[in-house]
Parts: structure tokens; C-alpha cells; sequence
């Protein structure tokens, strides 16, 4: 079971990691708005369950011959608003470590992958839900250069929780996200 102490190790890990690397890597910080569209474990009917949300990343390019890579830390929030069967609204938390590959300069598609911990939880007035457990996302972005050290791009992702002892809970997320070189 992961714990608060467990997800602290983690964090710490990972600055850890990230403040031993080469100097010539580039820091990148990325903040987004997303949708998420439930697929069916979130309410009673499938996309009854239309999410808003936002997330951030925060990670370090590593140029390699032909592409970037980016390992990369990402926390996200989703709410679930109550849907037409009168399910109570949910909040899905996200924390992840992962890794992006990254093509180009001006215009730059990627592909991305994270794995990690995630909760789900909800109140009404017969019942409170939590659910937590490991959890992944990958997908693909695409980015635009719009000044030296900003640009701008849209994100797409599969996303999967899977709490300890229930079914596993999927949901698509589109969004738009700022990214900024540091």
C-alpha cells in the first residue's frame, strides 16, 4: 500500500536525481487545462462523466542523437461533476513519474508515458468513495515555439487507476498546456 511517507520518498528521489544531472540539461515546466471523458467505471452510462481538470509537469531535456528526452515528474486533478443518475461528483488526483520523447524545435510532436499513484474520491449522502492505487497515462502532445523559452501545445492521454481490490478505472483526457524553459 502506498503511503504518504512512501510518496514522499518518491519526490524526494526524484529531485534528487534531477539535481544530480548534467548542467547541459534544459528544465522545463509545463501547466495545462484538460478534460477528462469517462469511459463507463465513473458513473452509470458511459460519457455521462465530463471531467475538468489541471495538471503540471516538471522535468529536463536530454539530447540525444535525433530527439529530446524528458524524464519528467506530472500532477494533475480531474473533478467528475455528478452525473444523470444522480452519482455524487469525484475528484481524481494524479502523481507520476515518466518519461517524453520529443521531435524538433519549432514544432514538436512527442509521445509520453507515466506511471505512479492515483485516488479517486467522492461523497453522497449514502456513501463516501475512495479509491486509490497505482496508475498510468501515455499519449501523444504536439508544441509550438511561440517565444525562445515558451510555447504553447495540446495533449491527448489514455489514463488507467487501479485501486486495490476493484475494477480498474479508465478515462481519455484531452487538453492545452504552456510549457516554459527554465
Amino acid at each position: 500500500m502506498v503511503t504518504p511517507k512512501s510518496r514522499l520518498g518518491c519526490v524526494l528521489l526524484f529531485t534528487v536525481a534531477l539535481w544530480t544531472t548534467s548542467a547541459q540539461a534544459e528544465w522545463q515546466l509545463g501547466v495545462g487545462l484538460a478534460t477528462g471523458l469517462d469511459v463507463g467505471e465513473l458513473a452509470v452510462e458511459p460519457g455521462d462523466g465530463m471531467a475538468a481538470g489541471l495538471g503540471g509537469r516538471l522535468g529536463y531535456f536530454v539530447d540525444l542523437p535525433g530527439v529530446d528526452l524528458m524524464p519528467e515528474m506530472t500532477v494533475s486533478y480531474l473533478r467528475f461533476p455528478e452525473d444523470e443518475a444522480g452519482n455524487a461528483p469525484q475528484a481524481l488526483t494524479a502523481t507520476r513519474f515518466g518519461a517524453r520523447l520529443q521531435l524538433g524545435t519549432l514544432v514538436s510532436p512527442a509521445i509520453f508515458g507515466h506511471v505512479g499513484y492515483a485516488s479517486l474520491e467522492g461523497e453522497a449522502e449514502a456513501y463516501v468513495l475512495e479509491r486509490a492505487g497505482w496508475s498510468y497515462d501515455f499519449g501523444a502532445a504536439v508544441e509550438v515555439e511561440v517565444l525562445m523559452a515558451m510555447r504553447v501545445g495540446a495533449h491527448a492521454s489514455w489514463n488507467e487507476l487501479f485501486p486495490d481490490g476493484h475494477q480498474a478505472i479508465s478515462w481519455a483526457q484531452v487538453g492545452a498546456h504552456v510549457s516554459f524553459d527554465l
